[in-house]
């Protein structure tokens, strides 16, 4: 990079240096964001699901998304993730989570479809009849595999993030545009 170069009456110069000298660039923000990070991240968070109501199915509903969130949170390694958000909360001030359905995740299914490519609904159930319980496929019928889905988290820098510019708050934006540069392939 370019973090040598200075000012000077005017235009950018680089420090005249003999061959033989190094410039070293020593990294003093790094040890502080490091110790920020290991002071937020000291203990595990903690959920907490507030029943809507005192009724025993409500609590034992609680009960169920507190372990729900608890398995996401392995399952999904958001101890990796919450490392690289607090990395960029920290350089930059802000990050995010970008957290979202992704319907190519999970087991895969096996589904008998008419000659249209549409799903053949079971009689009573109104849900995919799968090939495993049809034993032989008729003929006209045909089979396509279909993702259960997983949710999706993805780490979102600041850089690539355009808010609505009339909101206040992120929360209160009518739309919110993500930039990623992909590969033409």
């Amino acid at each position: 990079g370019n973090q040598w170069v200075f000012w000077n009456n005017g235009r950018l110069d680089r420090p005249k240096l003999d061959p033989w000298r190094l410039t070293l660039t020593d990294n003093r923000i790094l040890g502080v964001v490091r110790t920020e990070i290991a002071k937020m991240t000291k203990q595990k968070p903690t959920w907490q699901v507030i029943p809507v109501t005192a009724d025993d199915s409500d609590l034992q509903a609680g009960l169920t998304g507190e372990k729900i969130l608890n398995y996401l949170w392995g399952h999904l390694h958001m101890r990796n993730r919450l490392m690289d958000v607090l990395l960029w909360s920290r350089v930059c001030g802000a990050a995010f989570w970008k957290v979202s359905w992704d319907s190519a995740k999970g087991a895969s299914v096996d589904i008998c479809v008419d000659a249209n490519g549409q799903p053949i609904l079971h009689a009573q159930t109104q849900g995919p009849i799968r090939v495993q319980d049809m034993g032989s496929l008729p003929e006209g019928m045909g089979s396509k595999k279909v993702c259960v889905g997983d949710v999706n988290i993805e780490v979102v820098s600041p850089f690539e993030l355009y808010p609505d510019p009339i909101a206040k708050e992120i929360e209160d934006a009518e739309w919110t545009i993500q930039e990623a540069i992909k590969s033409s392939e």
